[in-house]
């Protein structure tokens, strides 16, 4: 399966925005989100289970028979805050992904260090 970049930010910026300190978030929480409005379940769950791969969120999928039946969203991890945090911007999200698609593929974590990058030159941090 294809990890979806977009559906990868979306969710992290839901996440951030839902998320409490000491509530975790379950499948109940994302019953009306727009996430689902978007994407199908299938490429949100794939994209849950490769954050917290990437050690980006602490999540704990349940399957059943192959399929994902519930989760637990605990929080998002300093290293998905640091993602997130240079990715958050539209224009910044934009012009990575500009970039990204002139290639044949490019890792999360070579995307959040190339909106870095266009960060640090837009406030000429370099």
């Amino acid at each position: 399966m294809k990890l979806n970049h977009d559906c990868v930010r979306l969710l992290l910026l839901e996440i951030e925005s839902n998320k409490k300190i000491g509530e975790p978030l379950t499948r109940h929480n994302f019953n009306d989100n727009i996430i689902f409005d978007k994407y199908d379940f299938e490429t949100v769950m794939y994209s849950l289970l490769k954050l917290e791969e990437a050690k980006f969120i602490c999540c704990d999928l349940k399957f059943i028979e192959g399929r994902v039946v519930s989760w637990i969203i605990d929080d998002i991890t300093w290293s998905g805050h640091e993602f997130l945090d240079n990715i958050r911007d539209n224009k910044t999200w934009n012009e990575v992904k500009r970039v990204v698609n002139k290639t044949s593929s490019m890792s999360l974590n070579l995307m959040g260090k190339l909106a870095f990058q266009y960060l640090s030159q837009k406030f000429n941090l370099t």
